[in-house]
């Protein structure tokens, strides 16, 4: 019977009791076969000492659902934890699962729930009674959490001026626990609270250019960050020209002299890195658009080499800290004294999930090489062609101009925005797919998932089933 030690356990038990005593409805409903039962949180814990004794067949499978009723707990309790507590788990199955999926869906404004799924085999993963419209992945796949993809979701699709169906632009990148706003138009706050994805940690804010319509909702955004205090500091990445017009906005109108309650930078955007986090970076490039100092955003994983299991049973590499270890770089000894290097476990290095956004553009030769192979490119599509005069005099693009840059690039996913009211969306999806076939054009609260090799839109975040 194998046993473990759940380490600081202490600290998980202060923070799940903390949530118990703000939210006691909060609840954890564990599936194994037919049989279903409820546990609060902290049996949650519990179940990490629990799993490890249950040894079923190859189609063991595990549903763990973390409901909470109220949003005001991830003050307390937040994805974070329940990875935390998951990675835990993963630790002393240790090769016993081969795959571990976390998801947090936000399916309404009051509503928040975790969902984790346990197998054997990928294919033996149960699917949730409700579809998953918006979360995060993590896999963890014996040694090493793997978070292979961004998601991007649209809160607003419209050009120039809102429309019935269609707000100003603004689009949100997740990549784990990290969000990024790109673009703040008027009522962008509104549409996050429609969406129900919340505005913790929504504290990097990219601005494409500094056009009224890209950054107007920053003044509502800060004046109900300040109110709610949902975040600590807030980051504003923009071109120069853009930059004084936000602090124009902010500081002019909103502030006017007064100090916010949080840290605000502002971060000069040039051509490069702007970004580095452990396993991704975001990188800005120029576009040409009327006005100054307007750039594109490249979301990319860093490439990484795969773990090959296979090797390492033929080398007898026990599972544990030493495959943990070589996954990361490190050369380890084992235990009968042999010293094994990372290279002799590890296959070639395969490159990451690549996103581009462009927002409004007026030309294309300057975009293929960073567009080139990648994953999913977002740009505008302001124009149809038999426009493209009017589309050249105001530098914006044509639903046909994006689809060429698309396939002279050989862009794997294309989704248009920045849509016009002058036109049917059916007329812009018709011309952007008689050059590229598989061309999406987004609406409001349309999310997608972007990873090496797969595409998929979830169901629309904030909307029922």
């Amino acid at each position: 019977m194998k046993t473990a030690k759940i380490p600081a356990i202490s600290n998980v038990r202060s923070r799940v009791n903390q949530a118990r005593r703000r939210a006691p409805s909060e609840g954890c409903r564990f599936v194994k076969g037919a049989a279903a039962f409820w546990l609060d949180f902290f049996a949650l814990v519990e179940l990490l000492a629990l799993v490890v004794e249950l040894r079923a067949g190859d189609d063991l499978v595990f549903l763990f659902e973390v409901v909470c009723f109220d949003l005001d707990l991830v003050d307390v309790l937040d994805f974070p934890d329940v990875v935390f507590l998951l990675v835990l788990l993963a630790d002393l199955l240790e090769d016993d699962f081969s795959a571990i999926t976390i998801c947090e869906d936000y399916s309404t404004n009051r509503l928040r729930i975790f969902r984790v799924q346990l197998g054997r085999y990928p294919q033996s993963l149960v699917h949730s009674p409700h579809p998953v419209k918006l979360g995060y992945n993590t896999t963890h796949t014996n040694d090493k959490k793997v978070l292979a993809l961004f998601e991007f979701v649209f809160l607003g699709t419209s050009a120039s001026a809102p429309s019935i169906h269609r707000g100003l632009s603004a689009h949100v990148v997740i990549h784990d626990e990290h969000r990024f706003l790109i673009d703040c138009g008027e009522g962008t706050q509104r549409q996050i609270m429609l969406s129900g994805i919340g505005f913790k940690r929504l504290n990097r804010i990219l601005i494409t250019h500094g056009h009224l319509d890209h950054i107007l909702g920053l003044a509502g955004l800060l004046s109900t960050f300040m109110r709610w205090e949902s975040i600590d500091n807030l980051e504003i990445f923009a071109g120069r020209w853009a930059l004084e017009r936000i602090d124009d906005l902010l500081n002019g109108v909103v502030l006017r002299g007064a100090r916010p309650p949080i840290t605000i930078r502002y971060i000069e955007v040039k051509a490069g890195q702007i970004i580095e986090e452990d396993d991704f970076t975001v990188s800005a490039f120029p576009v040409y658009h009327r006005g100054q100092d307007s750039f594109g955003y490249l979301f990319e994983e860093k490439a990484h080499r795969p773990f090959l299991p296979d090797l390492a049973e033929a080398l007898g590499i026990p599972a544990g800290p030493w495959r943990r270890d070589l996954v990361n770089g490190i050369s380890v000894t084992l235990p009968d004294g042999r010293r094994i290097e990372p290279h002799q476990v590890l296959g070639e290095a395969r490159p990451g999930t690549r996103l581009v956004h462009v927002g409004d553009v007026g030309r294309t030769q300057e975009l293929i090489d960073v567009c080139q192979g990648t994953d999913a490119l977002v740009i505008e599509a302001t124009y149809l062609q038999e426009e493209v005069e009017m589309a050249r005099e105001f530098a914006h693009m044509t639903a046909n101009q994006a689809a060429q840059l698309a396939v002279d690039a050989g862009v794997k996913n294309l989704i248009l925005t920045h849509i016009s009211r002058r036109y049917r969306e059916r007329d812009v999806l018709a011309e952007a797919r008689s050059v590229f076939p598989q061309a999406i054009i987004a609406r409001d609260f349309d999310a997608f998932q972007i990873k090496r090799g797969s595409f998929a839109k979830i169901s629309q975040v904030g909307q029922e089933s």
